[in-house]
């Protein structure tokens, strides 16, 4: 058993275009001005599913890095909804490793580590709070200007999954579609 020769000839040329991706960014998305007038802000982080909940991310940098606290959790899951607790702004976060287990949900720091790059943020960390996974991240600003694209993934980028969070503009209501 292994690879053939042949196999490993036709696949080549898939293998250097991928390489070529890879290295030169090409097919990444356009970003949108500078990272400080562009990712500052509030960013609304939708449910993914019936387990989880809305809530609104504040990034901002800190010093020459960049974190994102939760400034709010706009829609508390109520008790019993699809069997969970209570989540709201003061829930405690019971998953979440070291220091930041039992802080409420309000203020938790849910990224951090972020620097500058090309436009973008990486080397950070991302926490989710719903099962206490730590991943690492990249955070790069849309075209539109008002969507966030935030990779997480553990080990390899290219294995993970990149979440699309939505601008909250001062004022407007907070809406998760």
């Amino acid at each position: 058993m292994g690879i053939s020769h042949t196999w490993l000839a036709r696949s080549r040329p898939v293998l250097a275009g991928l390489l070529w991706l890879l290295l030169t960014g090409t097919g990444a998305p356009a970003l949108a001005g500078t990272v400080e007038q562009g990712i500052r802000g509030e960013w609304l982080s939708p449910a993914e599913d019936a387990d989880d909940v809305d809530a609104i991310i504040a990034i901002a940098p800190r010093g020459r890095l960049w974190s994102g606290h939760i400034q709010a959790i706009p829609r508390p899951r109520t008790p019993g909804t699809a069997g969970q607790p209570l989540v709201g702004d003061t829930t405690p976060c019971q998953a979440c490793p070291g220091a930041q287990r039992g802080q409420p949900m309000r203020g938790l720091e849910v990224m951090w580590g972020l620097r500058e790059q090309d436009g973008k943020l990486v080397g950070g960390k991302v926490l989710d709070p719903g099962d206490g996974t730590v991943y690492d991240c990249e955070v790069a600003l849309s075209s539109d200007g008002n969507t966030l694209l935030v990779t997480a993934y553990k080990g390899l980028k290219l294995l993970g999954r990149t979440l699309s969070w939505r601008r909250v503009n001062a004022g407007s209501a907070v809406s998760p579609h």
